[in-house]
């Protein structure tokens, strides 16, 4: 299936999900191929990334993406964006181990959301943001530790003559 196919069936599958598609970019031939989608529905923002290899989904509150984000009035009545940042995504594998989801990588990451998409949305709500955020940072730690573990590791194995 060609990148343009690909990308053409990824966003009709957010569309049917509700999500409204905020950006679609790609296929890019010159990076190749790749494509990047950015959807918003009721609670979440999702961010869809073909790079080379398999897709990458990753999720944020949908308030705190720069298209939906928040805002407030200064005193001069002056309004006043609060910005959201990279960091505000959320790896789908860290959303999944979070929310006790069965992460299964073999499985695309949209049709794995897809069984789970109510879920993920009453988590991501504002009534339920905040313990989401604690459990989304619990797996990140944990997840860095990890990594880091076994990149201690590696070095501790002595090299084979």
């Amino acid at each position: 299936m060609s990148r343009e196919h690909d990308l053409k069936n990824k966003a009709l599958a957010l569309e049917k999900l509700g999500f409204e598609l905020l950006e679609k970019s790609g296929p890019d031939t010159e990076h190749f191929g790749n494509w990047i989608l950015i959807g918003v529905r009721d609670n979440l923002a999702l961010r869809l990334i073909c790079d080379r290899g398999p897709e990458h989904l990753d999720l944020m509150p949908a308030d705190r993406f720069p298209a939906t984000q928040a805002w407030f009035c200064d005193s001069a009545g002056n309004r006043i964006e609060v910005p959201s940042s990279q960091s505000d995504w959320y790896n789908w594998d860290v959303v999944a181990s979070a929310l006790g989801i069965p992460y299964k990588p073999e499985i695309e990451p949209l049709v794995s959301l897809q069984e789970y998409l109510e879920q993920v949305n009453h988590f991501f709500g504002p009534a339920n943001w905040e313990w989401t955020r604690e459990r989304l940072a619990q797996v990140e730690q944990e997840k860095r530790r990890r990594f880091t573990e076994g990149h201690r590791e590696e070095r501790r194995v002595p090299a084979h003559a």
